[in-house]
């Protein structure tokens, strides 16, 4: 991990687990059939029509006023809410963010906009600004670097550059002890794959944004609202996190995900089949003992639920050890 470049102001009920059942997904989000935003209203940023947007990094930025105030809004902040806000770009979103009573310490790989942001928002002591790439950034230090009046609860946010947005998800679906929640406006085709896929496009990524949060599609937002326009609609997103005591699994959560992957990976296969680069063949046939007729290891992922699967993971870890210490004696 590399050192980050810090610019600072100069003042300084439990839930349950969404399940796949029967191959029909029951999701936790709910998809809106909005038609999408296309408010009528005054442009922020028209002022810096000298900056040119990078390709490379994905830059599209908001610009409507009331548009950006309901994305803020959305959010449901309180004053003293701490959010980290992923590709700040011109400050636009920034600024809805602080009406609203937030701290927010701005994570920007851009180093033009680095200067821009500081030049906005430096004075102010609930801002901050990081040159930094988010994929690179350690998130421990997330709470430290944020301004150090904030004590509400810590969100992640941001207009994401489409490229990262299913790298960026996953880095933070696993933080429920730090961040209460993802809100992010990504493109419209990925924000439903993610949120309310057909039970035919289900996917590993789909299981883990159910297991670590309680995902919602809020509302579309046009293409023509971003500039430059991009080739396809947005859409605003919001996953509210876990906490760690709500995990169906209390360890072993990483290898849990790396069996999910293995059997998406290969979806029309046989769990069996599609595990045996895991498990030995030993290890199959004991944990298929074990399960019995009711949860079989020959079914195919999208048949099972999200129980059946952390089940199936269980007894498989459980197989493996006996068998390894079945080796040692």
């Amino acid at each position: 991990m590399r050192n980050l470049g810090i610019l600072q102001s100069s003042t300084s009920e439990t839930r349950k687990c969404p399940v796949l059942q029967h191959g029909v997904r029951q999701l936790s989000g709910t998809a809106c059939k909005a038609t999408p935003f296309r408010p009528s209203v005054r442009k922020q940023g028209s002022k810096d029509s000298k900056f040119k947007p990078k390709k490379s990094l994905g830059q599209n930025f908001l610009t409507d006023d009331a548009l950006l105030q309901s994305i803020a809004a959305a959010a449901r902040l309180q004053p003293g809410d701490r959010v980290l806000e992923i590709g700040p770009g011109k400050g636009s979103l920034t600024q809805q963010l602080l009406q609203a009573g937030a701290s927010v310490l701005a994570v920007e790989k851009d180093a033009r906009l680095v200067k821009q942001l500081q030049s906005s928002y430096g004075q102010r002591a609930d801002f901050r600004v990081i040159e930094e790439d988010f994929l690179t950034l350690d998130l421990s230090q997330a709470s430290q670097l944020h301004p150090a009046k904030a004590h509400g609860r810590l969100i992640a946010a941001g207009n994401l550059p489409y490229y990262i947005t299913t790298e960026t998800i996953k880095k933070l679906l696993p933080w429920g002890h730090t961040f209460s929640a993802l809100h992010f406006v990504i493109q419209d085709d990925a924000a439903k794959r993610l949120v309310s896929p057909d039970a035919s496009e289900v996917r590993a990524i789909n299981v883990e944004i159910d297991f670590y949060s309680e995902p919602k599609y809020l509302f579309k937002i046009d293409k023509a609202r971003f500039s430059p326009e991009p080739t396809v609609d947005g859409a605003l997103v919001h996953f509210e996190l876990r906490q760690p005591s709500e995990y169906l699994l209390t360890e072993g959560r990483t290898s849990f995900m790396k069996l999910v992957q293995h059997a998406y990976l290969q979806r029309r296969k046989m769990l069996r089949k599609s595990l045996e680069s895991l498990y030995s063949r030993a290890q199959l046939d004991k944990a298929q003992e074990r399960l019995g007729s009711k949860c079989s290891l020959a079914a195919r992922p999208q048949e099972l639920s999200m129980a059946h699967l952390v089940h199936i993971f269980t007894v498989l870890q459980e197989a493996k050890h006996s068998t390894f210490m079945s080796d040692q004696s």
